[in-house]
């Protein structure tokens, strides 16, 4: 038999966001006869702990988070940074006998470019964001032997082709149908029976919690008992103030008392199960994660169309859809699901028959092992 072919993740960080999870849910979704999974990443943390604990070698390399800057000081450290962590990467890979370095990020893609040349691997590289860096980017995902958007979106923004994409999978087995919701509740402080509308996104600006605030406010006037739990922080601390001016918003509405915020959540199953609907308004989401583990949960969604979610929502189907950045129709939307008791649960049925079969961690781990080049 083949002995499964050593794969090196490189990721620039040891938190547990969105991407993280996405790479966790992938590498859980291979075949391990096929693949054996390594990981690099700059430093112990919730990733690193996780996929130990499923069996991954983690090994710890000097690889920074870049940000876009021209202070000439700044921009010669980072070419240190790169020369010292890409270097560090095909001692790993060298050791380890890895035949391809896939970056998880456009930050850790300099790191895994230049260890590739060294180490004379592959190299596949993901793209899960549409930074603002787009000229660089481009400039480095020439330097790999595949690419991977996740959506539609993220392959226009760095001017791939379409047939490129390969979604992000979700590990569907986490959201088994054990959870109640009754624990998140409780610690909202949420009484039985009443409506609960939930937000679950990484406290950045373009998540646009603005609007959801906005949204919950008009909600309340059509639906008086209804409660809003926004899960998420500034898991990277790229915005200090951010949520302190969310909560200022919820205050200058009136409606802070119906406006939770929780932080971050590991539990994000229970999460799911305490909504009745979830409310996603970024504008320039790459993809949109949060919705796939709703759907998949069986809670119908709305969304602006645009970007991401308008690749997973089928709407009036699966969820609903409203015009990028009118706050007013997203919560006309949702109280239109809210007012409707069938109509919401045949929206969350189909949502979770549509998602499943289109996002689940299985199918996408199979798509990107077809990109390295493996037969499976």
């Amino acid at each position: 038999m083949r002995e499964p072919r050593g794969v090196l993740f490189v990721h620039h960080a040891s938190i547990l966001g969105g991407a993280e999870q996405s790479l966790m849910d992938m590498i859980t979704g291979m075949n391990r006869q096929a693949v054996r999974p390594v990981l690099a990443a700059p430093e112990d943390g919730p990733l690193t702990k996780n996929l130990f604990k499923l069996g991954v070698e983690v090994y710890f390399a000097p690889i920074a988070r870049l940000k876009r800057t021209y202070n000439p000081a700044t921009l010669a450290g980072y070419a240190v940074s790169v020369l010292s962590g890409g270097r560090a990467l095909a001692r790993i890979a060298a050791d380890h006998d890895i035949r391809i370095i896939h970056a998880n990020s456009i930050y850790s893609s300099p790191y895994a470019r230049l260890a590739a040349r060294i180490a004379g691997t592959g190299a596949i590289c993901h793209l899960r964001d549409m930074v603002s860096m787009k000229r660089l980017a481009r400039c480095l995902i020439r330097g790999f032997d595949a690419a991977v958007p996740i959506s539609q979106a993220v392959a226009r923004f760095h001017g791939l082709d379409p047939e490129t994409v390969i979604p992000s999978g979700v590990d569907f087995t986490r959201f088994d149908g054990k959870a109640t919701g009754i624990p998140i509740r409780t610690d909202a402080g949420i009484p039985r029976g009443v409506p609960v509308i939930g937000n679950v996104s990484r406290f950045v600006p373009w998540k646009n919690h603005g609007d959801f605030i906005r949204a919950a406010a008009k909600i309340l006037t059509e639906i008086e008992d209804a409660h809003f739990i926004v899960a998420g922080d500034d898991t990277l601390g790229d915005h200090p103030s951010y949520e302190k001016e969310l909560c200022h918003l919820s205050e200058e509405l009136g409606i802070a008392e119906r406006v939770i915020f929780m932080g971050w959540r590991d539990d994000v199953a229970e999460l799911y199960a305490a909504m009745d609907l979830l409310v996603h308004p970024a504008l320039h989401e790459p993809f949109g994660r949060a919705l796939v583990e709703a759907m998949g949960s069986g809670v119908p969604v709305v969304a602006y169309d645009s970007a991401g979610p308008s690749e997973i929502v089928r709407d009036r189907i699966t969820g609903y859809l409203a015009p990028a950045g009118d706050w007013e129709a997203l919560a006309s939307k949702a109280i239109e699901i809210l007012k409707d008791d069938e109509l919401r649960a045949e929206l969350g049925a189909a949502a979770k028959k549509d998602v499943r079969s289109r996002f689940a961690a299985d199918i996408i781990a199979y798509r990107v092992m077809k990109v390295y080049g493996l037969e499976i």
